[in-house]
């Protein structure tokens, strides 16, 4: 298997924040405090997300606690 070497990923990490400075630099002119509420916001959406595949995978269930310990389960492999 092809693995780029750390150097490459570096240069490519690199890259990427030139290309897209100006989005970046707007973000960290927020203040610390609301830099950590949007990555808890993202962290809270993305756990969300997680729920609503179980529950979409599949939409019915036998009974209320079926649902409870699916959500249960997903919520301990999050």
């Amino acid at each position: 298997m092809w693995r780029r070497s750390p150097r490459s990923s570096n240069r490519l990490q690199v890259n990427s924040w030139r290309n897209n400075w100006a989005e970046l630099s707007t973000y960290f002119k927020y203040p610390e405090g609301i830099r950590k509420l949007i990555y808890t916001t993202n962290s809270i959406e993305n756990f969300n997300r997680q729920l609503r595949k179980v529950t979409k995978n599949q939409t019915i269930f036998p009974s209320d606690y079926a649902l409870q310990k699916s959500l249960y389960l997903a919520m301990v492999d999050a």
